[in-house]
This record gives C-alpha cells, sequence and structure tokens, in this order.
C-alpha cells in the first residue's frame, strides 16, 4: 500500500484501504478532513487530525484518527531519516506491538519507504483522554499508573529476543556520542541556562566526561527490556484508569530503570518527586515479578536508576538544548522547567558521588 508523501495525498480511498489492511471492515469512507495539528509544531514529524465519514451512519469504523507523516522541510526530513526516528516508530506500532505489551494508541496502519525517509502511522485519536502537563507535571495518582504500565511492559520485554532483532532501537552504547557532545556544549548550555540550575551542580561539567564513559559501559552490560526513551508529561495520555504512551521516536534497547529516571525527574515537580521516589521505583521493581526479580534485586534497580540518570539528568538536557526548537514561548518554558528539576534531582540522588 502507498505512503502519503504530505497531506495532499492523504484521501478517503486511501484512510478505506488503510483501515481495511488491519482488519477492520467498516462501510465505505466517504469523506475526510485532515486539519494539521498546528500546536505540536517544531516536532520532527507532521502530524494532522482526520475526521472521517462514512456511508453508513451507524457504522463501527473511527470517525477520528490521529496521521503522522515525514515534514515536508527536506533538511528536517533528512535529518530525522538518518537519525532512524522514522524507523523507530513504525518498528514499534508495525512489529514489536504484536509481540509484547506496549501502552501505545492503537495503529491502524503503519509504513515505511525503503529509502527510510518517508512514513506514514495512522493512529487512535487519544485527544478525549486527559493528556500530561510538562510545566505542572503529574499528580500522584498519574505517577502511579504510569509506573505500573511501564512495569508491565518492561517485564513483557525483559531480555526478550525480539529486541536483538530490531535494529533500530537505541542502544545504550550510542550515548558515547552524546557524552563527547555534553563536553563540547557545557560552556553554551551554561550561558544560556546556567541561572536554572542549582551553583553545586555547575560541577556536572566536563570534567565528568570520563566517568559517564565508563557509566555507559556499566550500563550496556545490564540486562535490557524496551524503553520508550522520552517520558515526558505531554506524551502520555490517561484513558480512565490507565496510560497510552505516544512518541515512541527514542525506544530504545536499555535497562529498565532508564525511563524511571526520566519519568520521575523530568514527570513530577521536585517536591513531588522527593515525596513518591523511592516508593515508586520500589513499586516499579515489584512488580517486574518473581521471576525478573530472581535475578535482578531492588539494589539493582537503584544502581541502574542513579546510573540513568546521569543521562537523563545531566547529559540529555544539554546536548537537548543545542538541538531542541524552543522558539515557542510554551516550548521554553517546559524545557527551562525540565532543567531546573533534573538538575535539582542529580544533586538529590547524589551523582556526585558517582561521577566525582
Amino acid at each position: 500500500m502507498d505512503i502519503p508523501c504530505g497531506p495532499g495525498a492523504v484521501h478517503a480511498a486511501w484512510v478505506e484501504r488503510a483501515l481495511h489492511s488491519c482488519g477492520l471492515e467498516p462501510s465505505r469512507v466517504v469523506g475526510i478532513n485532515v486539519r494539521e495539528m498546528t500546536e505540536e509544531q517544531g516536532l520532527v514529524s507532521w502530524l494532522g487530525r482526520v475526521a472521517v465519514s462514512y456511508t453508513g451512519a451507524d457504522d463501527s469504523g473511527p470517525t477520528s484518527l490521529v496521521i503522522k507523516l515525514a515534514p515536508r522541510d527536506p533538511a528536517r526530513r533528512e535529518s530525522a531519516a538518518n537519525f532512524r526516528i522514522f524507523e523507530r516508530e513504525v518498528c514499534i506500532y508495525r512489529d514489536l506491538a504484536a509481540v509484547g505489551a506496549i501502552p501505545a494508541p492503537t495503529c491502524y496502519f503503519a509504513a515505511l519507504s525503503a529509502d527510510g525517509r518517508e512514513f506514514a502511522l495512522l493512529l487512535e485519536d487519544l485527544s478525549d483522554f486527559p493528556l500530561g502537563d510538562d510545566l505542572r507535571g503529574l499528580d500522584a495518582d498519574q505517577a502511579g499508573i504510569v509506573t505500573t504500565a511501564l512495569a508491565e511492559m518492561h517485564r513483557s520485554w525483559w531480555e526478550a529476543p525480539a529486541l536483538d532483532t530490531a535494529g533500530s532501537l537505541l542502544e545504550v552504547a550510542a550515548w558515547h556520542r552524546r557524552v563527547e557532545a555534553f563536553s563540547d556544549y557545557w560552556p553554551s548550555f551554561l550561558d544560556g541556562f546556567g541561572n536554572l540550575i542549582p551553583a553545586d551542580a555547575r560541577r556536572f561539567g566536563p570534567a565528568c566526561a570520563g566517568t559517564m564513559h565508563r557509566l555507559l559501559d556499566e550500563l550496556s552490560a545490564r540486562p535490557v527490556t524496551l524503553v520508550h526513551g522520552d517520558l515526558k508529561p505531554s506524551n502520555l495520555f490517561f484513558p480512565a484508569g490507565a496510560v497510552k504512551m505516544i512518541d515512541w521516536q527514542f525506544a530504545g534497547r536499555h535497562p529498565g530503570a532508564w525511563d524511571m529516571s526520566y519519568l520521575l525527574a523530568i514527570g513530577l515537580p521536585v517536591e513531588e518527586r522527593r515525596k513518591l521516589e523511592w516508593g515508586l521505583l520500589h513499586t516499579w521493581h515489584e512488580r517486574l515479578g518473581p521471576q525478573v526479580r530472581g535475578s535482578y534485586s531492588y539494589q539493582d534497580a537503584v544502581s541502574d536508576y542513579r546510573r540513568s540518570a546521569v543521562m537523563t539528568c545531566l547529559v540529555n538536557p544539554v546536548v537537548g538544548s543545542q538541538h531542541l526548537d524552543l522558539s515557542r514561548p510554551t516550548a521554553k518554558a517546559c524545557f527551562c522547567a525540565s532543567v531546573t528539576n533534573r538538575f535539582v534531582a542529580a544533586l538529590d540522588l547524589g551523582l556526585d558521588d558517582v561521577l566525582l
């Protein structure tokens, strides 16, 4: 089935074929309306909402869908393709979701072009459900729901052979390049955002790079599972009592504590994290189940959590500050809040003992 080379190529017949390709048999699609989701500008994909009408008034087919396509800007498309972002998301929805637990939206169509520069995802529209807020952060109930869902996913994929065949997933070793970039970007990061971090956190600079490389080698030897890799609140929808995670562009084959370090440092306000952090990590470890816990102790989880936090709390924001589109006021405010949260978390976790 063809991949639309832009929103203008998405038409009623294509949507009907896409729904049929996943086993749905709705009445004939007689009309669609594609509307760009402009609030999402600056991301690496073109994102739109598709309203669908059918010949039958009581048809059970979805009346609203979300479509993701490659961006029209050639430079952005080339950059994302080289980083295998499109390939990674298609792999999650088309290949891995059928194998193990992944709390993602229902996918009706997923395809990637042979050269990796065009892709299409036709997804469940979750807009009727509450969405996490990057500025306010998650509340305790939401954090508990996400923790439980992560444990289920991580248990399902723990050392799973299928991960070895998903070549587009990010590997821990890939972060060695980010550590090198961290050292290069540290001076400009301090110039632009140094006022947002505690004074004591300024010691987490280029002098730590050697230890960061060692910690990555240690993490590479730990048990791995499927991780989301970008668990900020705005990537989390909350249907009643559950969570669905969107934007799997940074999915990886990492220790599961990586996701927990990202979730708690970025997803919770500082005081909430301080109250809930260790209880949630313990819950996550318990819900991995007896089979995993038999060879993976809670102390193992704590060690992996602290090692992972070096990357998610320190390396990630410094490198991200040079590449993210912060031209929109909301995007910049959210990033600035996350910078403070992450560096405070690094101090709270005693990462100076790990690094210095």
